[in-house]
């Protein structure tokens, strides 16, 4: 094989042979940081190409006795030959973790996304600086996985529900499914940034916007957590937000979020990432279940 400096002139640019058949000869090699990337990022082409010889190469995790099987097997899977370095992965090896031990550090620096005066888990945390605003996409997964225990993802719903009451009260909310991000992040708050003023003030977009995508994830973790009520009253309320658009002669609209204090459809229409987690919180509440989560959870709650 020609080296990808000095490719082959009458061949591909890349320097792979081409003599013979292009599509069983072709050699592939990715390089990813973590194993679970090469899924994500080129899963589908791998199976698209299972005659090209893959070789994929992780950088982490090589000594983790529990991402490394998964590679391997995910290799085995995707018909591709694994390597697995080990270099030290930082920071975000330790945020995998919902609390990540001090190990008799001083005594200011915070553990881990857990809140001592709060049932939910932060936004982020690193050392002694975090945010503790609600992160809704994030605290559902928790729950729909099972990485949060059976009682506090309970606790969670409660706190959800009763903070969205209060900020209807407050006329910060119009309708029946949480924001995206709250507490709004505000001008005079330290985390505002002068381009919010423009793209993402109070109760839009990444600024506690509600997004039908993440809605779905929410009504799911409910029918999880066994709120089954309240999971079809939420569920009719994505039903409403799915319909709003920016186009009045559209019945359905599929946006992509709306403003959380007047409910206008702000983003834009036809997204089938709101189309596909509407179709899948649909899914949960009808049955009673939350298909591929079921087994994530296992026998955790």
């Amino acid at each position: 094989m020609n080296s990808l400096k000095d490719g082959p002139r009458g061949g591909t640019e890349s320097g792979f042979e081409t003599s013979g058949s292009f599509e069983s000869e072709r050699h592939a090699l990715v390089i990813v940081a973590h194993p679970d990337d090469e899924t994500l990022w080129v899963g589908g082409t791998m199976l698209m190409h299972p005659a090209w010889s893959w070789r994929i190469v992780s950088l982490c995790r090589g000594t983790d006795t529990d991402r490394r099987p998964r590679f391997f097997d995910a290799m085995t899977r995707l018909g591709g030959r694994g390597d697995m370095g080990d270099l030290d992965d930082g920071l975000e090896q330790e945020m995998n973790q919902a609390v990540i031990s001090g190990d008799g550090g001083p005594p200011h620096v915070r553990e881990g996304l857990v809140l001592p005066d709060a049932p939910y888990y932060a936004l982020w945390s690193y050392k002694l600086y975090c945010s503790e605003r609600f992160d809704l996409l994030g605290n559902s997964l928790m729950m729909l996985s099972g990485a949060a225990p059976r009682n506090k993802a309970e606790s969670i719903v409660d706190w959800i529900e009763s903070t969205c009451s209060a900020m209807r009260e407050k006329g910060l909310l119009s309708v029946g499914l949480p924001p995206n991000l709250f507490p709004f992040i505000q001008p005079e708050d330290l985390d505002w940034r002068d381009r919010y003023e423009k793209f993402n003030r109070p109760g839009e977009y990444h600024n506690g916007g509600i997004w039908p995508f993440v809605c779905g994830f929410y009504v799911a973790a409910l029918v999880a957590t066994g709120r089954q009520g309240l999971a079809e009253r939420s569920l009719v309320a994505l039903t409403d937000l799915c319909c709003r658009s920016t186009n009045p002669d559209v019945d359905i609209g599929f946006n992509e979020w709306v403003r959380a204090q007047d409910g206008r459809a702000c983003g834009q229409d036809w997204q089938l990432w709101s189309a596909s987690m509407y179709l899948y919180a649909a899914e949960c509440v009808e049955t009673g279940t939350t298909p591929l989560f079921e087994t994530v959870r296992g026998k955790s709650w």
